[in-house]
């Protein structure tokens, strides 16, 4: 059963699948005593509650703020598996969470090369890297969405907050693929109406540049009609492609009528699985489910030019998917198209960060 807790000793016993009865009962009685002190000190904070799957034993970790509820489970991937807004599921998520890693459900985080690596290789700074390839031959959506991410800082004010770390080090399945010794963190803000992802590529003890690209891939469930779902893409380009893979040239959205969706756009008819260039913070996107009286606005930081949109016929969800950069951006950073890739390079010493967050507002 789930008790509401909020301390970092819970937090680590959780994920490392250890019962609590092994610690003793006056040590446990002694935990809950203290969360409960503070919940009672909190006033109007994020609650939050640490249970297990009894199918799995992985650690579920829920932030309730106001309108909001969202379930994260770090040792698959991370992922945001549930967001639940004034009660209503807006994900697509598994009937069993040993589906769950990988990149079908929930928010899955794409790194450190977002969608798909043309041939399941690329090249940077004169070494060659590859990966399994798992997409018709090329590879998809990166290395971490899939392992167990370690536990970090819990803070519960007004806005519930949780770190989660996924280490780059010899010995690990990561750095097996992609040898760049560093750490990617995540944190993963809970407010009433949203949810804010900030990540942070941490390069600080490397010797050699890291190239990445960071995205999140949201399966969004359809609240009413296809028809009466409309979105909203201010993009300046879209990326011409072939087989899914774009070429490196950007077409202006203004002579791509069956592309462009920047004036709100039904997703009735409107199929589309393409690359976008040209978001800016200014110009979120958005989603407006109008049966439904629901907007989902989309905002990131500056770092995240690219979106890919993924609206296939007959399904109940949909994926508009904020991206550092392109498609197979390695490759195309190879070939000298620093813009069009908008690959992410941090140098030795240094970190890199952004962030994304979706808002929620009833009309």
């Amino acid at each position: 059963m789930a008790r509401l807790l909020s301390i970092n000793l819970v937090h680590s016993i959780c994920l490392e699948n250890q019962p609590m009865k092994t610690l003793g009962p006056r040590f446990v009685l002694a935990l809950v005593g203290l969360a409960t002190c503070l919940a009672a000190a909190r006033l109007a904070a994020a609650d939050l509650e640490i249970g297990k799957d009894p199918d799995t034993g992985w650690g579920l970790m829920t932030v309730k703020q106001g309108d909001m509820a969202v379930r994260i489970v770090p040792q698959a991937g991370c992922n945001v598996e549930s967001i639940r807004f004034k009660g209503t599921e807006l994900l697509k998520t598994p009937k069993s969470l040993k589906d769950l890693p990988g990149f079908m459900y929930g928010v899955p985080v794409l790194y450190p090369m977002p969608n798909r690596v043309r041939d399941g290789a690329f090249t940077f700074d004169g070494r060659k890297f590859t990966f399994p390839p798992n997409n018709n031959g090329n590879f998809l959506h990166g290395l971490v969405h899939s392992v167990a991410w370690q536990g970090g800082d819990i803070n519960l004010g007004n806005v519930g907050s949780l770190t989660y770390l996924c280490p780059f080090e010899p010995g690990n399945e990561p750095f097996k693929s992609f040898p760049f010794p560093h750490l990617l963190k995540l944190e993963i803000q809970v407010a009433n109406h949203s949810v804010r992802w900030i990540y942070t590529v941490d390069n600080s003890k490397g010797d050699k540049p890291v190239p990445y690209g960071f995205a999140l891939h949201p399966w969004f469930l359809y609240q009413g009609s296809r028809r009466d779902t409309f979105v909203t893409i201010p993009a300046t380009h879209l990326m011409a492609a072939e087989k899914l893979l774009p070429t490196g040239k950007l077409l202006d959205l203004a002579g791509q009528a069956d592309f462009d969706a920047r004036q709100p756009r039904s997703l009735e008819g409107f199929v589309r699985d393409d690359v976008y260039y040209g978001m800016t913070p200014e110009q979120p996107a958005l989603i407006d489910f109008r049966a439904a009286r629901l907007k989902i606005t989309l905002s990131t930081s500056a770092e995240f030019t690219h979106l890919v949109l993924y609206t296939p016929k007959d399904e109940g969800w949909f994926c508009v998917e904020n991206q550092t950069c392109s498609t197979d951006a390695h490759n195309l950073f190879a070939r000298g198209l620093k813009k069009e890739s908008h690959l992410q390079v941090v140098e030795p010493g240094q970190t890199g960060s952004g962030w994304v967050e979706y808002k929620f507002e009833s009309y």
